[in-house]
């Protein structure tokens, strides 16, 4: 088993080298670190605060656990907003229709590619 002095000292190089090699600084401030046991100490020694789960990372959100309905609701709400913004369009029902296709099934689609839509999720958004 890693001490975690020495896996925070691995941590602290990887980022030493990748800013070296990129020019790129790591900005404590607008990071969070993520363990999977209260590990209060880790967070401390590596400068960066302790995140809790469930957060949104690039739209959808990172948990612990299995997906739920209520978890899905910001998908939910995505499709709604836009529903309502386009139900005073006027578009042809072929327009529409390919909005559809093309909007509202790129947002599922991106959230499956992640994890698996609770089947109630999968009837509301039908």
């Amino acid at each position: 088993m890693i001490n975690v002095s020495h896996l925070c000292f691995g941590i602290k190089t990887l980022f030493s080298e990748f800013s070296k090699v990129s020019g790129l600084q790591l900005n404590p401030s607008k990071c969070q670190v993520f363990v999977s046991s209260p590990e209060g100490q880790f967070a401390d020694m590596i400068g960066i605060p302790a995140g809790a789960l469930p957060v949104k990372y690039l739209g959808i959100p990172l948990f612990a656990g299995a997906l739920t309905h209520s978890l899905c609701l910001p998908l939910i709400d995505k499709v709604h907003r836009r529903l309502q913004a386009w139900s005073g369009a006027l578009l042809s029902k072929a327009g529409k229709l390919e909005l559809l296709k093309s909007v509202l099934q790129s947002f599922s689609i991106y959230w499956t590619a992640a994890f698996m839509l609770a089947r109630k999720t999968h009837k509301t958004l039908e």
